[in-house]
């Protein structure tokens, strides 16, 4: 849903990459990685039902833990790399965090944080001609 989203609205063509690596789920160009952490708050059952989760996305402090281990080991791998995570659910310590290891933290709920998550990648990259060499 992310993917599909960040390409339809903002026109940013990320390369998604399952089994490439162990430490981001996206990329855009060879230096912005893009880990996303997310769940839903609750599910539709086939019986009409709604069951709830209690602590979705980064809400989970397992799922926490994972996202600062993998920018960790991105910023070993990669040293000067942008390394962001995205979520649906961000508890409210999480907001505004930012560390040697993780770039940014962006709620996708909220398009202002969208906005500033592309204003951040605009200056690394240059979308326009990125735009272009992705047939966008």
């Amino acid at each position: 849903a992310f993917q599909v989203a960040m390409e339809q609205v903002y026109r940013l063509p990320l390369t998604f990459t399952p089994g490439n690596t162990a430490t981001h789920d996206f990329e855009v160009g060879e230096d912005v990685s893009i880990e996303a952490k997310g769940s839903p708050r609750s599910i539709k059952n086939p019986d009409g039902t709604t069951s709830k989760f209690d602590r979705p996305g980064m809400e989970r402090s397992d799922t926490e833990k994972k996202a600062f281990a993998n920018g960790e080991t991105h910023r070993r791998r990669k040293p000067e790399a942008y390394f962001c995570v995205v979520t649906n659910a961000l508890p409210s310590n999480l907001v505004g965090f930012r560390s040697d290891n993780v770039n940014a933290i962006f709620d996708v709920t909220k398009t202002d944080r969208l906005d500033s998550m592309m204003d951040e990648i605009g200056v690394l990259v240059d979308l326009e001609a990125f735009r272009r060499r992705r047939g966008m």
